[in-house]
């Protein structure tokens, strides 16, 4: 009896998986879309295990779905970027901006949010220029259009001698600052006097101010290009040669300088940048 009760002892000690209630731990390593999951089991929760690993796969689908759904770089650039077509300037306008409009179809108080969304602009300023003209007074007509509290057009309707609504104004051209908007050729705002010259054959049209003894403007004159107008950027031009440089007669040295008109136009060559482009041919000045 007691070798009987030694041997089953012996057999349940090099035997330990029949003991009561013993726990089985198993380790093992499965690979699921590239993650190691390690778990352990018990004799009676087996079906745990399959609940686990059901969470897991349900966990990395919803992982997979969220990745899918993450905009790319490029998704978002494309999403906050204006149609091309709304940056080539035209001989009618430029970003739904037309010649002949009402000057309060642009103007953003009248605009919903979901109007604005699709504007190049993002707010607007009427403006009333006084001018005196050989004793002529008369008020000059303006809307003022910012992206970002940058000029980027002008809307010009016209002159008048009352003190007028603009917003009852018609487009009679539209003055356009911001290089983002270009010709189909390529032109746009910003480049230089040189780059205009060499590569599309430009001219510089000096216009005369009254009395003909200083420069108002300057213009560039291009080839095979009607219906606009591309002004020099006059401040620019002054900053670096002067404030008396379109200027005949130097109050400074009290002298007059005959060849003023040709030292203007060498300048402008290299120094002038084309400051605006505008499009129609009604203005008053620049």
């Amino acid at each position: 009896m007691t070798s009987t009760t030694n041997n089953n002892k012996a057999k349940r000690q090099s035997n330990p998986i029949v003991s009561s209630g013993f726990i089985i731990f198993v380790i093992a390593a499965l690979l699921i879309d590239g993650a190691v999951l390690f778990f352990s089991s018990q004799n009676d929760g087996i079906g745990d295990y399959t609940e686990e690993i059901d969470e897991y796969i349900s966990d990395a689908d919803i992982q997979d779905d969220i990745e899918e759904e993450v905009p790319t770089a490029t998704d978002v650039i494309e999403e906050n970027t204006y149609d091309a077509t709304s940056y080539t300037i035209t001989s009618n306008g430029v970003a739904s901006i037309f010649l002949g409009g009402s000057m309060k179809d642009y103007n953003i108080s009248n605009k919903s949010e979901n109007e604005m969304e699709g504007l190049c602009y993002d707010n607007s300023f009427v403006e009333v220029q006084e001018r005196t003209v050989e004793g002529y007074d008369y008020n000059v007509l303006y809307m003022n259009l910012y992206k970002d509290n940058e000029k980027i057009f002008s809307l010009y309707g016209g002159t008048s001698e009352e003190k007028p609504n603009v917003l009852d104004a018609t487009v009679h051209s539209i003055f356009v600052y911001s290089p983002q908007f270009k010709l189909s050729n390529g032109i746009h705002t910003g480049m230089t006097a040189e780059e205009l010259i060499n590569n599309y054959g430009a001219t510089l049209q000096l216009h005369e101010g009254e009395g003909g003894e200083d420069i108002q403007f300057i213009t560039f004159e291009i080839p095979d290009i009607t219906g606009f107008m591309f002004i020099v950027d006059k401040e620019e031009l002054l900053r670096v040669k002067g404030e008396y440089f379109l200027q005949g007669y130097n109050p400074q040295t009290g002298s007059y300088n005959e060849n003023y008109r040709k030292d203007i136009e060498e300048g402008t060559r290299q120094y002038g940048k084309l400051g605006i482009i505008v499009i129609g041919t009604e203005f008053d000045i620049f």
